[in-house]
Order: structure tokens, then sequence, then C-alpha cells
């Protein structure tokens, strides 16, 4: 008998999380390429005992804005919608959330500006996943060698940013696979 593929998230994300606690290095799947910790492990689910995570949402467009924040609030608490990439670095600052999920193209600073600050600050430990229209492979790198873990494409929203965060949470990283 075939093997049935699990049919929502939590089930996709438990299944994934079986198969990384036995490999130990790196893993392709689905498109994505992830690094996974020696020990593997689970991804970390909402507890109901403990606190949500607190995200910051940057995107430039307001309605992208308005549906990030709704995407995110059953699971996340978020505090805080801005609308450009000086807004998210004071706002990153301030609030203290453990991620931020960053538009690249923003005015003021972009994303990719904002995150280098964000990271650059010694107090904020504030991680950053982006949340793009751009594929392009050079954005990318530049985007993930600024320390970011996760890289969405908006395309695949969705799909992809909630595992993102929870991959982001656990010190791993995530990219979507380019269509």
């Amino acid at each position: 008998m075939a093997k049935r593929f699990p049919g929502d998230r939590v089930e996709l994300l438990k299944a994934w999380s079986r198969l990384s606690t036995t490999i130990q290095s790196q893993v392709v799947w689905s498109g994505f390429v992830l690094t996974t910790p020696a020990q593997g492990g689970d991804l970390p689910f909402t507890n109901p005992g403990l606190t949500k995570p607190r995200v910051l949402v940057a995107d430039d467009n307001p309605a992208m804005l308005e549906t990030v924040v709704s995407l995110l609030s059953p699971d996340f608490e978020v505090v805080g919608a801005v609308n450009d990439g000086r807004a998210a670095l004071e706002a990153a600052v301030r609030l203290q959330p453990e991620i931020a999920v960053l538009d690249i193209s923003m005015p003021g600073l972009n994303g990719i500006q904002a995150a280098e600050r964000i990271r650059e600050n010694e107090n904020c430990s504030t991680q950053i996943v982006f949340l793009t229209a751009n594929n392009d492979r050079e954005i990318v790198e530049a985007a993930l060698a600024t320390g970011a873990l996760g890289y969405v494409l908006k395309l695949r929203l969705y799909l992809d940013l909630i595992p993102a965060i929870k991959f982001a949470l656990a010190g791993r990283c995530l990219v979507s696979p380019t269509p």
C-alpha cells in the first residue's frame, strides 16, 4: 500500500520532524535545503501552557501586511506591523520580538539593510525571516548572509511562512523553493 501524504500543515510538520531526527547533516526535501542539528529533534509546536512567540512584521504593501498579520495571529503574538525598514529596525530594538518577518523591497532602509542593523545591535537577539517576491539568487544569498534563518517567497506565503518561523525559532533555516 502506498504511503499517504500528510494532508494538513500539522501532519506535514510532524512528518518532517520525524524525518529530520534520522538525518545528521543536510536534508533536501521538496526544494528546501535545510541544515539540521546533529541531534535532530522536533520543531517547536505551539504549547498552550507557554506564551506565543513574539513576531514583528514589516512590509510596505498594506494589503500584504494585513494578510501576514492575519495569518500569523493564531499561532504567534504579532507585537508590531510596520511599513518601512527604518521603522522595522526601531521596532525590533524597542519591542525585542523573537522573530522579525521582513520584506526586502521597502522604503527608507530595505529589508536586507534593516536585517544587518538589527543583527548588529548587541541588545537585540531577534531572528530574521524574509518574506519577498524576489527569487533572484544573488538577493537570496545577500539576505541569508545577514544571518537570516528564513527566506520565503510571497507566492508560497501560506505554505512556507509559519514553518519558516518555527524553523527559525529552533535555530534552523528554511528557504522557499524557486518556481
